[in-house]
């Protein structure tokens, strides 16, 4: 079967309320694959001093650039291990702390708690730890859902520093024995390549603050040609193009004649979900389609263009108006 499906872009946050618990879904599992590591597993937890940072953001930003849960862990001799990010409510601030799944059969079982306190509290002075009791083999998929759980859930609010941040913050990591949980991209090739061949690399551009992206998930729409089995997914997948335009606002221009395509939503899958296609089958007829579409889009009469930018910029406000109202309210004496 032959057809064109267009696929929204998604922005793939964590803070995304349809985008996070998707991806940390796929993060628990491919954990979940590697539950054996854990022979002696356990969870961890470790916080801040208030006192002797400026703002959350310092306190993280001394911790990640330090590398000090890195050298927490090469210290105490712990060799597998996965923490994830979370954000203490109680000041309203978002204050950060890490939840960890370690595995403690490479120190006999026995993590060193007085030698911890005194490198995290005492020489660092960055803060406490707890260590909560030992969990069965038996049971370490359920520390594993634990210590996911925050992943696979939407945040009921992310403070503000973190959606506004620049600079790239990272909610999860594991150490190399666990390996990656996330993917990677395709290895340098050896050989450098031409120009034509260069064009088909992957492409990652540059890093924006969360609430940017966060604003245009599904605003942009891409087309595909594909020929294949549809149910399954099988086959081959040709790029057609990228078009400023949420999916909706594609069907629209082809219901309304602005674009010689037709539009269908068919249906994917054993669990019958939609996913709309343009029903000519030449790729050669869907690219003069996005191009006609693009042109039509950015004409001025039309004033999609605008109208485009004017609601990236009205669900900017939105996302950050939840979000911080949400840590106003937690503020002491504010509530």
């Amino acid at each position: 079967m032959t057809v064109n499906p267009i696929i929204p872009c998604v922005c793939r946050c964590r803070t995304c309320p349809d985008c996070g618990p998707y991806q940390g879904w796929l993060i628990r599992q491919n954990l979940l694959a590697k539950a054996d590591l854990f022979t002696d597993p356990h969870l961890l937890t470790l916080t801040i001093d208030r006192s002797r940072f400026a703002s959350p953001e310092a306190a993280h930003d001394r911790i990640t650039e330090g590398g000090f849960i890195r050298r927490l862990m090469r210290l105490l001799g712990i060799k597998k291990w996965f923490w994830v990010l979370e954000f203490q409510t109680q000041s309203g601030e978002g204050w950060p702390h890490w939840h960890f799944l370690v595995d403690l059969s490479d120190v006999g079982g026995f993590l060193d708690l007085k030698r911890a306190w005194k490198l995290w509290r005492d020489r660092w002075k960055l803060g406490g730890l707890d260590l909560q009791c030992r969990i069965t083999a038996e049971n370490r998929e359920h520390a594993v859902f634990y210590v996911t759980k925050y992943l696979t859930k939407t945040p009921e609010a992310v403070p503000p520093w973190v959606l506004l941040r620049a600079r790239a913050l990272r909610f999860l990591g594991a150490s190399k024995a666990i390996g990656s949980l996330t993917g990677k991209l395709p290895a340098a090739p050896a050989e450098p390549l031409d120009p034509g061949e260069q064009m088909n690399l992957p492409f990652r551009s540059a890093r924006t603050v969360l609430l940017y992206r966060m604003a245009r998930c599904k605003m942009k729409a891409t087309v595909f040609h594909f020929s294949g089995d549809i149910e399954t997914g099988q086959g081959e997948w040709k790029w057609a193009g990228t078009i400023a335009a949420p999916v909706e606002d594609i069907i629209e221009l082809a219901e309304t004649g602005l674009i010689s395509a037709r539009v269908a939503a068919i249906g994917m899958g054993e669990d019958d979900r939609e996913t709309v296609v343009m029903t000519d089958a030449s790729i050669g007829g869907v690219v003069h389609a996005l191009r006609v579409a693009a042109a039509e889009l950015s004409d001025r009469d039309v004033g999609h263009t605008s109208a485009w930018v004017q609601r990236a910029l009205e669900r900017e406000w939105e996302i950050f108006e939840h979000h911080a109202a949400f840590w106003q309210r937690l503020r002491p004496g504010e509530a």
